[in-house]
């Protein structure tokens, strides 16, 4: 008895490298225990494909057998979450029952000799106590053996759950910025278009954020977005329209001024001929925003 269970572990120990966790997991593991029975015993071909799939980098699984009997390597055991380390040496459509209706017929396909490929499938599985949706990208191949028989499947998985939901993410705020978009040209065409004159300033700047024709009318043309009230319009200062501007933004209360002279010096290109143009609003208003 001793002498089989060191000819086990011999054989092991030459299949399942000691550099990883897996693969000391696997010398340490009692195959007898499982339906595989022990290493010593294993086909060529099992112990091949088995001691490559613990070697690999990439997160991989071998599923044996018509029972599909699992032997994975470290980044597939991080896939498996608390599934490990039960799933070891135990059926794949045990280890993954939530899932069985969607992965059991693929595997029957490869175990029929298909190569089965998929990118982004959805997936609802179970890990650590509850149901998670989450996405793979994944192939099963046959593990061809002696007699040109399908021995098992191998595995080559990486979970892409974030790297799918940061897309949707971006598609998400792509399509609500495009909305807003239409909508903001919506309400620049009515803005622009409306008889009376008006403007949007923004910050403790009083920058011309918006101004319509009938303003820059007002105004006499000139160069207003992106540039200071002050600037733009200097002979507004002498006036006190900054002082009133000041106001309505320190208090967050509206100012409505009625029949309220103003004084505007008109730019040569100003549809309205004259040095300078007076004007009195009938009404006049500056409603509190948040500084930009």
């Amino acid at each position: 008895m001793h002498r089989a269970a060191d000819a086990a572990a011999t054989a092991a120990e030459q299949v399942f490298p000691a550099t990883s966790e897996m693969g000391r997991m696997c010398r340490a593991m009692d195959w007898s225990s499982t339906p595989l029975g022990p290493v010593d015993r294993w086909s060529d071909s099992l112990r091949t494909a088995a001691g490559m799939v613990v070697r690999q980098g990439i997160a991989q699984a071998l599923c044996w057998g018509p029972d599909l009997l699992q032997v994975y390597n470290d980044a597939y055991r991080v896939i498996l979450g608390d599934k490990h380390p039960a799933a070891l040496g135990r059926s794949v459509l045990w280890t993954w029952s939530e899932i069985e209706r969607d992965i059991k017929p693929l595997f029957d396909r490869v175990l029929a000799g298909e190569t089965v490929y998929f990118e982004d499938l959805r997936l609802e599985v179970v890990r650590f106590g509850e149901v998670q949706e989450t996405f793979f990208t994944f192939s099963y191949s046959p593990v061809v053996v002696e007699g040109g028989r399908v021995g098992g499947v191998l595995v080559n998985c990486l979970e892409t759950t974030e790297q799918v939901r940061a897309r949707t993410l971006q598609h998400e705020r792509d399509r609500l910025l495009g909305e807003l978009e239409v909508e903001r040209a919506r309400l620049e065409y009515v803005f622009d278009r409306a008889p009376s004159f008006l403007a949007v300033l923004h910050g403790r700047d009083h920058v011309f954020a918006l101004a319509n024709e009938a303003y820059e009318d007002l105004v006499g043309r000139r160069d207003l977005v992106g540039r200071k009230a002050s600037e733009a319009i200097p002979e507004v200062v002498e006036q006190g329209f900054m002082t009133l501007l000041d106001r309505v933004l320190e208090t967050g209360e509206p100012f409505v001024g009625r029949e309220v002279p103003s004084r505007s010096r008109a730019r040569p290109a100003a549809p309205r001929s004259g040095s300078s143009t007076s004007c009195t609003s009938r009404s006049w208003k500056r409603t509190a925003r948040a500084p930009a």
